[in-house]
C-alpha cells in the first residue's frame, strides 16, 4: 500500500502521457478503465490525480464510520453510570467534565460524519467540516488539559501521601495529550 500511496503522488499527468498513466493506474488499483475514465471527466474535479486520490479515499474508508459508532458506544457504556445517567441535570459533575464531555462528543460525530460524507460524494461538506475541526481540536485539547488538572487537584486533596504517583500520572497524560496535537497536525498539515 505504501508503495503504491508512493507511485500515485510521484506520477505525473500531462496531457501526452494521460491515457497511459491511466491504464497503468487502473492496472495497479485492479479497477477498470471506466471507473477512472468516469472520474477524471467528473466537473467537479480539475485533475486526474486528485480524482484518483478521492477514489482511493472512497475505497479505504469506506466503513470507518461504523468502527467509530460502535468505538463510540463502548464509551457511552463506560461512562454510562458515572455520566450520562446524570441527563439533564448532571448533578456532582463540574462545567469542565460537561466541557470534556462535550467537545468530545462532538469530536467522535465528526470522526462518524466524515467518512460518510466521502462515500455519498459530499467533498464540499467534508472539506468544510474538517475546517471546523481546526477550531474543535483546540478545544478539545484544552478540555483534555482542564479535565487532567482537575483530577490532578482534586487527587491531591484526598491523597496528600500520594503526591510523587500523582505527578508521574499527570505527566503521562501530558504527553498523551502532546501526542493527540502531533497526530493531528500531521494528519492535517497538507490542509494548512
Amino acid at each position: 500500500m505504501m508503495l503504491f500511496n508512493r507511485l500515485l503522488f510521484t506520477i505525473y499527468f500531462d496531457s501526452l502521457e494521460l491515457i497511459t498513466s491511466i491504464r497503468a493506474l487502473a492496472k495497479i488499483l485492479a479497477v477498470d478503465l471506466g471507473s477512472l475514465y468516469i472520474l477524471y471527466l467528473s466537473s467537479e474535479f480539475l485533475d486526474i490525480k486528485a480524482s484518483v486520490e478521492i477514489f482511493m479515499m472512497e475505497s479505504a474508508y469506506k466503513n470507518l464510520s461504523i468502527f467509530f459508532i460502535i468505538m463510540l458506544s463502548f464509551i457511552v457504556l463506560g461512562f454510562f453510570r458515572t455520566y450520562f445517567s446524570l441527563f439533564p441535570t448532571f448533578n456532582g459533575i463540574t462545567t469542565i467534565q460537561n466541557f470534556h464531555g462535550i467537545t468530545l462528543l462532538c469530536w467522535f460525530a465528526m470522526l462518524i460524519i466524515q467518512p460518510m460524507l466521502i462515500r455519498y460524494g459530499k467533498y464540499k461538506w467534508h472539506r468544510i467540516l474538517g475546517k471546523a475541526s481546526y477550531i474543535l481540536m483546540p478545544l478539545v485539547l484544552i478540555s483534555l488539559y482542564l479535565t487532567v488538572r482537575g483530577g490532578y487537584i482534586r487527587h491531591t486533596k484526598e491523597l496528600p501521601d500520594e503526591i510523587d504517583s500523582l505527578t508521574g500520572a499527570l505527566a503521562l497524560d501530558f504527553g498523551n495529550i502532546i501526542a493527540i496535537a502531533l497526530f493531528y497536525i500531521l494528519a492535517i498539515r497538507k490542509n494548512l
